[in-house]
């Protein structure tokens, strides 16, 4: 526990310095990476301590960004005594906010926190189209049992190797790739050389991040130990 509490303290550090310094930005965005891979649930306690003591910072263009890397480690713990605290922030006057809770919200198939989200009132008709969007696709993925993690499963069933039908489901789905992407664009150009199979355009930038996929039964290794080729 001591390392993730160390790493959240300069969570807390740099959002004061980042006020000053954009460094401190990268510096938290670092951080939390960190802390997703660790996957302790002792750190979210923690976290939601963070942003309860720093509400004026999520108002932020820098603070929008790191809210939704907080949401992205806590919502995935799916911890009860939370569900009152994240559902409040559905009210939250920032866009990106609601619309990370209820993408995350189906990405992780949080059926209590939806729950209490449907009893705050109809959102569904939310002024942001990007909010309304992901209500309804939420609430379709979480009623849907034959739904898009279904078709995933029926894929490594059937031992497909076709990478364009990996490459589809990824374009219908893009929130299984995380909460952070938009959408998925295929196939488009960098320069007149380099041509991603897809890219994954960003919530909260619009930035792309280059995605190459791999059917997942291709064989990485020769018999004597070497990458295939």
């Amino acid at each position: 526990m001591g390392s993730s509490e160390s790493l959240v303290d300069r969570v807390n550090q740099e959002i004061e310095h980042s006020y000053r310094d954009p460094i401190g930005l990268l510096e938290i965005i670092y951080v939390l990476k960190l802390l997703k891979q660790e996957h302790n649930p002792k750190v979210v306690d923690l976290l939601i301590d963070t942003v309860k003591s720093h509400m004026d910072f999520w108002a932020e263009d820098a603070g929008l960004i790191i809210i939704v890397d907080i949401l992205d480690i806590i919502i995935p713990f799916k911890r009860f005594q939370d569900i009152d605290f994240i559902s409040s922030m559905i009210s939250w006057d920032l866009y990106q906010v609601p619309s990370q809770i209820l993408l995350l919200v189906r990405q992780h198939g949080w059926m209590e926190l939806w729950g209490k989200i449907l009893t705050m009132g109809d959102i569904s008709d939310e002024y942001d189209q990007y909010i309304r969007k992901q209500y309804f696709e939420t609430q379709s993925a979480i009623s849907d049992t034959s739904g898009p993690l279904m078709k995933l499963d029926q894929f490594l069933d059937q031992r497909c190797e076709e990478e364009a039908q990996y490459q589809e489901f990824f374009e219908t789905y893009p929130w299984v790739l995380g909460a952070q992407y938009k959408r998925m664009e295929s196939h488009s150009n960098l320069d007149d050389k380099n041509i991603p199979d897809i890219t994954g355009v960003r919530v909260h930038d619009d930035h792309s991040d280059i995605i190459e996929i791999k059917q997942p039964f291709l064989k990485l290794f020769r018999k004597d130990g070497k990458f295939s080729p």
